[in-house]
């Protein structure tokens, strides 16, 4: 083992190895960077963002900047599907949406619904009062009724907001519409949803991408202009939802090589199904890593398996 890689493994807290070791592997396959001591660096600086965005309290919403002039045109224009990634000041996104005077139903799994419904508890849509006060409206990722709850919500004049990383979908409104579509994200593949385009096509709804790459989460609301991108539209569903599905992870990566540190799912892609890559682009000595301070566990990082490993000096460890 290189001497600078054996020096950032032995700063490493015991706990972090596995976690360091997947993140690595998801690095690679998506952005195509080797393995080195970079990885390191990213890594720390992915976990002390991700520690800044969890920090950020938000309970009491935002106030909305002059420079969002983009998304202002949009957030004030016919209810649309906005969406976004888990990607810099990701949180405060729909809260912009909401800053500006509208109502937006966010799009969220099963797993944080409860969560996020009693954190935003001050900001909530009262669902029997079409006329109240603009507000957040929470709707679970999986429920087979979706696309009907998000048809009654933009006749009340409210937007969607979803996440186009996210793992989760309804599937009841078609075969395609629970399961993941191998899509390009610059140098790996990955899997994504595509169903809320054709959710938001069978509403005819406008599709815009919104992106926040604020450095500092707690200050990307104050003073920084959101990109945002609106995406063609096409008569044909299944055309316009594949063109898309493409066009939102292309503009993502020109984002995502830019600033890797501030995509909080490279410490967890693997869990949603593996990325894949060209193995041109891995040596065969750099692919195995310890799992352990102990090195008696390494994973593969190209395949994510685990091996036990006998004698770890036999592996340059």
């Amino acid at each position: 083992m290189d001497k600078k890689i054996r020096e950032h493994y032995g700063s490493l807290p015991a706990e972090s190895w596995e976690e360091f070791a997947h993140f690595s592997a998801n690095l690679q396959h998506i952005l195509g960077i080797p393995f080195s001591a970079r990885h390191f660096q990213e890594y720390a600086a992915c976990r002390a963002y991700a520690r800044r965005q969890a920090g950020l309290d938000l309970r009491a919403g935002i106030t909305v900047p002059f420079a969002d002039r983009d998304l202002a045109r949009l957030a004030t224009g016919p209810p649309a599907m906005f969406a976004s990634f888990h990607f810099g000041s990701y949180r405060s996104v729909p809260l912009r949406i909401l800053a500006l005077g509208r109502s937006v139903c966010v799009v969220l799994s099963r797993d944080v619904l409860a969560k996020y419904s009693r954190y935003y508890s001050a900001l909530l849509a009262d669902p029997g009062d079409p006329d109240g006060p603009a507000g957040l409206l929470l709707l679970e990722a999986e429920d087979p009724s979706l696309f009907f709850k998000l048809r009654r919500a933009a006749r009340r004049g409210m937007h969607a907001f979803v996440y186009a990383d996210g793992a989760r979908g309804a599937r009841a409104a078609g075969k395609e519409q629970g399961q993941l579509i191998s899509v390009e994200l610059l140098s790996g593949r990955l899997g994504a949803m595509s169903g809320y385009l054709d959710f938001a096509h069978m509403l005819d709804m406008g599709v815009h991408l919104l992106l926040d790459s604020a450095l500092q989460p707690q200050l990307g609301f104050q003073g920084q202009e959101i990109r945002a991108m609106t995406l063609p539209w096409d008569s044909d569903r299944r055309r316009f939802a594949e063109r898309s599905l493409g066009e939102i992870f292309r503009c993502f990566g020109r984002s995502l090589r830019q600033f890797p540190h501030l995509w909080e799912p490279l410490l967890y892609l693997h869990r949603q199904g593996v990325p894949t890559s060209a193995l041109a682009g891995w040596k065969a000595d750099e692919r195995l890593v310890p799992l352990d301070p102990k090195m008696h566990w390494g994973l593969d990082r190209y395949t994510y398996r685990r091996y036990m490993v006998g004698d770890p000096a036999g592996f340059g460890w």
